[in-house]
């Protein structure tokens, strides 16, 4: 029981400090953007180093975001309205890697560049059940 409650705050404490950092970080960004900057995805899958290009390209001096905050509900206008309305420059990780969106994003943003990161694939199959059966909201957990 005090397990549970303990993941519990620690998912309230995470979910508040993301949204905290997110906020900020968009006010920032939308002060510092610069104009007619060509915009930059990286398409490659979670745990392929998006973490370590998102930071790359935050010391490049672009404004980008990693995974989207409620990527995993596409947004009523659909990611293309989103991504055209955001103040970012640089995008990383879910969702611009999945269901195609990256072949609309080039139709749409034709100056745009994009970064491919791979991993051999039974190293990636290796962390990301390692990511997942670790993570706050892992299933494996004794909620079950």
């Amino acid at each position: 029981m005090k397990n549970k409650l303990i993941r519990k705050i620690k998912t309230a404490i995470i979910q508040r400090l993301v949204i905290f950092h997110q906020y900020f970080h968009g006010i920032y960004v939308r002060i510092a953007k610069k104009k007619n900057t060509p915009m930059v995805f990286c398409v490659g899958f979670s745990k392929t180093g998006t973490t370590s290009i998102d930071r790359a390209l935050a010391k490049l001096g672009y404004r980008n975001v990693h995974w989207l905050r409620g990527a995993y509900l596409e947004p009523k206008k659909g990611w293309i309205y989103y991504i055209k309305k955001s103040p970012f420059d640089a995008f990383s990780d879910y969702p611009i890697y999945g269901t195609g969106l990256f072949k609309k994003i080039d139709k749409e943003f034709p100056n745009s560049k994009f970064i491919l990161t791979v991993r051999n694939p039974d190293s990636l199959v290796k962390s990301w059940k390692n990511y997942f059966s670790n993570a706050i909201w892992s299933l494996d957990s004794e909620d079950k």
